[in-house]
């Protein structure tokens, strides 16, 4: 009988792949031995002292097989906190069991070099990507309105982390758009993460106030794994908006004995810019292209409260003034940042020799004081319902111009509202009716006014409905409508 002999006497591993995910057995190698009697051979290593065993601190041997693994508790990681390489002896014995008569068992010995620069510890794909600071990126990302053709600015870094090594750890970033979404107005490096604006887009704050973008982080696994993230971006607002009358001009009448200290008109310019480009104040200057004969009208009046646009008489009208009208500028202003921006509207104001009585609106629970318009409040809706009779208590006819205030684009006139004249038992009266869905996004403020007219006269009373946008919650606005009161040029009851 021949003793028992390894195929190869020294081994070391050159690539031994580990997988973290397996259960705490894991085979290593496969160290086998032949005997050419064919013997049954049994397998054991040799510690340090010289002695066998089956185990040593983390290693497991198969004594029928030989094959060696991991004891269990042990994980592949512990592997390379140890020093390295592991040396292991491994004896292989036969049993002596070939022949019919009393054989001597034989060994044979055998050493494997374990090195943790040969181990390979194979990452399985089971962490996606995660943004964890996906939530503080709205709070932080800007970007001015305006277009960025050249040298784009860093809008925000964003940053995804994956806990698995290797390419299962390497991040590509990209954006997500939905299949309909034919406007990408962002660009994203896939390297870096650095988000940029789109050269192709024209950032506008006032129809767009925030631009929504979704990042997604994909590693570059066999079969990846993707990780989103998904914030708004502010978009800056820049004075790029003139404050716009709610009128192109306006028109009212006073008596030439009226008290001084009376208020004759209110102005209303609104401002599309966000609040700190949109400070609307008002002053008066003379109208050049009226003529010399009106250039001293504007000291007779005054806006007392440059906010407001209230225009006050200051003096009195002289009888002998041979005049029939006043004719002035009002401006107003943004005063915004870094240059304010302004405009102007014309004012006549005509003078009667005696007092005349302004139509008076009646009081009616559909002629609101206060009324609130919820965005896409549908279409067809009648906000308010209004009568003014003549003022004198004559029978004379009234109509009635709507004025609308809302938001008016260049080129695009609005719509939103119209006014529809209804007669209800011998009674005309005036109904505004909302044409089109409000969008806060669009326009956040509207101001609507009704004149009435007597037709004998000519003499008029508005009623102006102030209304400011305030935002309940995503996709929602309220806005607020407050009632002023104007009776010939002069404030007065609803009544």
């Amino acid at each position: 009988m021949r003793a028992g002999f390894f195929q190869r006497c020294l081994f070391n591993s050159p690539a031994l792949h580990v997988f973290p995910s397996l259960t705490s057995v894991r085979c290593l190698f496969n160290n086998q031995a032949r005997d050419p009697d064919r013997d049954q051979v049994e397998y054991a290593f040799i510690d340090k002292n010289g002695k066998e065993t089956y185990e040593t601190t983390l290693f497991h041997i198969d004594k029928d097989t030989g094959l060696i693994k991991l004891r269990a508790g042990v994980h592949a990681t512990d592997l390379l906190r140890n020093d390295s390489p592991y040396n292991l002896t491994v004896i292989a014995r036969d049993d002596g069991s070939c022949c019919s008569t009393e054989s001597a068992q034989h060994t044979a010995l055998a050493t494997v070099l374990i090195g943790a620069e040969s181990i390979g510890i194979e990452d399985v794909n089971n962490n996606k990507p995660e943004f964890h600071a996906c939530a503080s990126y709205g709070e932080m990302a800007k970007i001015q309105e305006g277009v960025y053709k050249k040298d784009p600015p860093v809008i925000i870094k964003v940053e995804a982390t994956d806990e698995d090594s290797s390419s299962n750890g390497q991040i590509v970033y990209s954006l997500y758009y939905a299949q309909s979404e034919s406007r990408k107005p962002f660009v994203i490096d896939k390297l870096t993460g650095v988000l940029t604006p789109s050269p192709h887009v024209i950032f506008d704050r006032e129809t767009r106030p925030r631009e929504d973008v979704t990042v997604k982080a994909t590693d570059r696994g066999d079969r990846p794994l993707i990780g989103f993230c998904q914030f708004s971006i502010e978009v800056v607002d820049v004075n790029d908006n003139a404050p716009q009358f709610d009128r192109a001009s306006y028109e009212t009448s006073i008596s030439r004995s009226e008290t001084v200290g009376t208020s004759i008109l209110t102005v209303f310019a609104f401002d599309n810019d966000a609040p700190h480009n949109a400070n609307v104040t008002y002053h008066l200057e003379a109208d050049p292209s009226a003529g010399q004969e009106f250039q001293d009208d504007a000291s007779f009046f005054r806006i007392l409260n440059e906010h407001s646009g209230e225009i006050t008489l200051m003096k009195p009208i002289p009888r002998n003034l041979k005049k029939d009208k006043f004719v002035f500028n009002v401006i107003a202003d943004d005063n915004g940042i870094p240059e304010a921006q302004h405009t102007t509207v014309q004012v006549t104001i005509k003078i009667h020799e005696k007092q005349q009585a302004a139509p008076r609106w009646q009081t009616s629970p559909d002629c609101k004081k206060e009324v609130t318009v919820v965005e896409n409040t549908e279409m067809n809706k009648v906000l308010l319902r209004c009568r003014a009779v003549a003022g004198d208590g004559s029978k004379s006819s009234i109509v009635y111009k709507l004025s609308n205030g809302a938001v008016i684009r260049p080129g695009k006139p609005d719509s939103k509202f119209r006014q529809f004249n209804k007669i209800e038992d011998g009674r005309e009266w005036v109904e505004v009716v909302i044409m089109e869905p409000l969008d806060y996004e669009q326009a956040h403020n509207y101001t609507l006014t009704l004149t009435a007219t007597d037709v004998n006269s000519h003499v008029s009373s508005s009623r102006s409905f102030r209304c400011a946008g305030r935002r309940r919650e995503r996709c929602r606005a309220t806005v607020h409508c407050r009632s002023v009161h104007w009776n010939g040029g002069r404030r007065a009851d609803p009544s």
